[in-house]
């Protein structure tokens, strides 16, 4: 094994190939996500029916793309805009895919990092949004806080 850090080492099975910040796209397809929050490194099976999110997920497999999957602040909102969505997101790559019906797709998804919304770009046929990838390390007060307060 190589000792330079610059050099991609291989995801383990079953992880998502590891992605830095340069490879996250600058604008992400948003795939709203109701009554669930995402984090980065979890794995999350979802069910999906709404045209817009068929639509993302149909783009996202043809490209091999990473989504950003966002909470919607109200769950019952069945068209999400920029203010139905919380500013903060995690970049997916989609592990699964299945057709279960006409309109009902059944999938999984891993996280891959934290991103913040900057706003939607696209409403039409999905959302996208440009987005700025967030480290997943806590800022250096908090570490700073919770080893001042043990």
């Amino acid at each position: 094994m190589s000792d330079d850090p610059k050099k991609k080492q291989p995801a383990a099975p079953g992880t998502p190939a590891p992605i830095s910040r340069e490879e996250i796209p600058q604008v992400l397809p948003i795939l709203p996500l109701r009554n669930s929050v995402f984090f980065p490194g979890g794995v999350l099976p979802l069910a999906v029916g709404r045209q817009k999110t068929i639509a993302l997920i149909k783009d996202a497999v043809r490209d091999d793309q990473v989504i950003g999957v966002v909470t919607q602040r109200k769950a019952e909102e069945e068209d999400p805009g920029a203010a139905d969505l919380h500013s903060m997101g995690t970049v997916a790559r989609i592990v699964k895919l299945l057709k279960m019906g006409e309109d009902n797709y059944s999938l999984v998804v891993q996280g891959i990092s934290r991103f913040r919304v900057l706003g939607l770009v696209q409403e039409s046929p999905y959302l996208k949004a440009p987005s700025r990838s967030w480290t997943t390390r806590p800022p250096a007060t908090w570490r700073w806080r919770r080893s001042a307060s043990t």
